[in-house]
């Protein structure tokens, strides 16, 4: 939830129908992907959950707005 304030000043200035248009690329600058519960988790994986995530965070930016 910490970049919902971001998410949300991003939909405020550009609008809501923007996110229809945007693509999002996500690194991981280098470093390792976090350890999961059960340890090392892949990037595969790291990708997949932070951009459900993501994606999440949009929805509720969107839901707030309306």
């Amino acid at each position: 939830m910490a970049d919902v304030p971001l998410l949300t000043a991003i939909t405020e200035t550009f609008g809501p129908n923007m996110w229809f248009n945007t693509i999002v690329a996500l690194t991981h600058a280098a470093a390792a992907p976090p350890d999961g519960s059960s340890g090392p988790i892949t990037y595969d994986t790291y990708t997949r959950t932070r951009t459900q995530l993501l994606q999440q965070n949009i929805r509720c930016v969107l839901a707030l707005k309306n």
